[in-house]
C-alpha cells in the first residue's frame, strides 16, 4: 500500500504512475501550461509565503520562506 514508509511502495517512473492512475485527460490536461500566465504571476506577487525546494540524487530539502507580499521575484517565466 502506498504510504507505508518502508520505500518498497515508492514510484520511480512515469510508467508506474500511469499504471496506478491512468493517463491524464480532460480538464486536468487542459490546465497544463509551459510558462507562468498573468494569474500565476499575480498569485506569486501577492503571496507572503513560499516553499523553496532543492534535491540531489538521495534527498529533497524543503524550506519555508516568508516576507511581505512581493518579496519573491520571477526571473524566468518558463522555469527552465
Amino acid at each position: 500500500m502506498i504510504g507505508e514508509g518502508d520505500g518498497s511502495d515508492r514510484l520511480t517512473s512515469i510508467e508506474q504512475l500511469r499504471a496506478l492512475y491512468g493517463e491524464v485527460g480532460g480538464r486536468s490536461a487542459d490546465k497544463v501550461i509551459n510558462q507562468l500566465d498573468k494569474h500565476c504571476k499575480a498569485f506569486i506577487a501577492l503571496s507572503p509565503f513560499v516553499v523553496l525546494a532543492s534535491q540531489d540524487d538521495t534527498k529533497v530539502d524543503v524550506s519555508p520562506r516568508g516576507g511581505q507580499p512581493g518579496f519573491t521575484k520571477i526571473d524566468d517565466e518558463t522555469g527552465a
